[in-house]
């Protein structure tokens, strides 16, 4: 059984593949993310050039509510593999204490731990930008 044990199995098949599937899940929920904070970037950067050229615009908001979205589904995807982690940890436990596995839980729980601390830094992060987008709508309107 222990060659059926990897970074990505813990010994159940019908688990292992939802976890994977899951996992591909939020990946591609974070590429998005990544994808909208490089359109973001982009707007900026178009409101800024416009700026110096004397243009006003009317769509200031646009690119920080950018950041407000990528960044929770950043966070999304970050719970999204955390639960998976964990749910990894749990099933390593159970094959460790059954005898089926003698691998060490360190590096799990080392998996677990970092995800546990990228999720807890994206909700710093999303509360952030989220009370940024809320002073600059207050400024915008006023």
């Amino acid at each position: 059984m222990e060659n059926n044990v990897s970074v990505r199995r813990a010994g159940n098949d019908k688990l292992d593949l939802a976890l994977i599937q899951k996992e591909k899940s939020a990946s591609l929920i974070i590429i998005l993310a990544y994808i909208i904070l490089i359109n973001s970037a982009i707007k900026e950067r178009e409101i800024i050039l416009k700026r110096q050229r004397g243009i006003n615009t009317s769509n200031d908001l646009e690119p920080t509510q950018l950041v407000v979205l990528s960044s929770s589904l950043t966070l999304i995807g970050n719970i999204l593999l955390g639960d998976i982690a964990y749910t990894r940890l749990r099933e390593l436990e159970k094959s460790i204490r059954s005898g089926e596995s003698n691998f060490s839980i360190t590096p799990n729980l080392n998996i677990t731990t970092g995800y546990t601390l990228s999720i807890l830094g994206s909700i710093f992060k999303t509360v952030g930008v989220i009370q940024r987008s809320n002073e600059q709508a207050q400024m915008t309107i006023l």
